[in-house]
């Protein structure tokens, strides 16, 4: 009896937690301080220049150790696995030898990842090419059933 009542009472806790609780979880929702950086990435350093909230989008604009800025906007709050694949393709933008980034823009969304790179050189042969192609380059990543973008689904636009 004694076990039978500690269980209930346990679940009905636990309930209660769920609904006390759980509309309130975009308080803890990422927002790029140092700690939280370290624990996807520890050798990344992410400084917050600003944020805005217009409507339901949270705009901030976020500078990394080497210098070069970045805007991510998102609506609702970001998941680890967001911050970790934004992380992963800032760095392999930012490190592409041929491409120097003006502005780099990532949106976050219940279907994914889009990236806006507005190039401000483009070298092929050591000449540069920028003013011959599109004004800018756009890929997105929609999230396959793990949450994790599905490769077969990018695309530039």
């Amino acid at each position: 009896m004694k076990k039978y009542i500690f269980m209930s009472i346990k679940n009905l806790l636990m309930i209660l937690f769920l609904f006390i609780f759980l509309p309130f979880s975009s308080v803890f929702a990422f927002t790029w301080t140092e700690d939280e950086v370290k624990q996807i990435s520890p050798n990344e350093k992410i400084t917050v220049v600003s944020t805005a909230k217009k409507g339901i989008e949270t705009f901030a604009v976020l500078k990394d150790k080497n210098g070069n800025t970045f805007n991510v906007i998102n609506v609702e709050p970001l998941e680890k696995d967001s911050v970790k694949n934004i992380l992963k393709l800032k760095e392999a933008f930012f490190n592409w030898s041929n491409l120097k980034i003006d502005k780099i823009k990532f949106m976050v969304s219940k279907k994914g990842l889009d990236v806006a790179v507005l190039p401000l050189q483009f070298a092929y042969s050591n000449v540069n090419i920028l003013p011959h192609l599109p004004a800018a380059a756009c890929t997105s990543a929609t999230r396959a059933r793990g949450g994790d973008p599905d490769p077969s689904s990018r695309s530039i636009r």
